[in-house]
Order: structure tokens, then sequence, then C-alpha cells
């Protein structure tokens, strides 16, 4: 070949310089890593709150100060966030080689366990919320019966008392 190029005949025949492929690597599939809906519904709460809540701070602080001019804040839509959204992180392209083989098995084995991790520990804090509802539903029933015992035995004492003064 000229100028360095491989000669396609002299690579067929096995006497020149090997010719390098090029390889087009799959990006990794990120739905793995999306929430479940209930956990999904809880953080979209808890954002809501937290807007509600900084939206009621703005509006003191203009009330306070007076009118300022609003600075250019791009509200972003949740929903067209989530249609922009991408389902797989982007193809990568190289050279067939050893080394870089050995890396997209090195990222595809532990973007796995990433996963692995992920939903174990996922697992565990939802756990560990179910028993934070539950407790918090047993202390709720156990003072609400607690409140009715109180009452009934304090018109109990009343009716007594009541009674006494009678006789």
């Amino acid at each position: 070949g000229r100028d360095g190029e491989p000669d396609p005949a002299a690579a067929s025949n096995g006497d020149g310089p090997r010719v390098r492929r090029e390889r087009v690597w799959a990006g990794i599939d990120l739905e793995q890593l999306t929430l479940p809906d209930d956990a999904a519904a809880l953080l979209a709460e808890i954002d809501e709150a937290k807007a509600a809540e900084a939206a009621a701070q703005a509006a003191d602080a203009k009330k306070s100060k007076g009118k300022k001019p609003s600075k250019g804040k791009s509200s972003k839509d949740p929903a067209s966030s989530d249609e922009n959204a991408t389902t797989t992180s982007p193809e990568l392209k190289s050279l067939l080689l050893p080394p870089q083989r050995a890396t997209i098995r090195s990222r595809d084995g532990q973007f796995s366990e990433f996963v692995t991790t992920f939903a174990d520990i996922l697992q565990s804090l939802r756990g560990q919320y179910a028993d934070l509802v539950a407790g918090e539903q047993a202390w709720m029933d156990n003072w609400a019966n607690m409140v009715k015992i109180l009452k009934s035995s304090g018109s109990a004492g009343d009716d007594a008392e009541t009674k006494n003064s009678a006789s």
C-alpha cells in the first residue's frame, strides 16, 4: 500500500501487517436502574412538597422585599424529561483488541454487580420503610385505644362522683 496503508493482497497472504478491525460495543441497558413505581411516587411527593415550600418562601420574600425582576428560571416538566430519557448508554466504538474486550467485559461485570447491589439495597430500604410505617400505625392504634380507655374511665369516674355527692 501507499503511505503505510496495508496492502489487501499482502494481508490475505499473511505477508503484510494485520488489518485491525473496529467494533461497536453495545451500550448498557439503563432500564435496570429504574425505581419501582411506589418508590418513584414517594420521591415525586417529596419533590412536590419541597417545590411548594420553596414557592411559599419565595412568595413571602417577594411580599417582604417588594417586587424584583424575575431571573430566567427554566422550569422542567418531569413528563417531558421522561420522554427524552434514553434507556441505553451510548455505543462505544474501538478497535477489536484484547485490552478493549477486557475493558468491556469488566464494564459489563461491574455494571451487573452494581445493579444487583442497587436492587438489594433498595429492597432493604423498602423493608425498613414498611417496618417504620407498621410501627407508626401500631403506635397510632395504641394511642387511640389509650385515649378511648381514659375517656371511658373518666366518664365512669364522673358518674361515681355524681352518685356520691347526691347521697
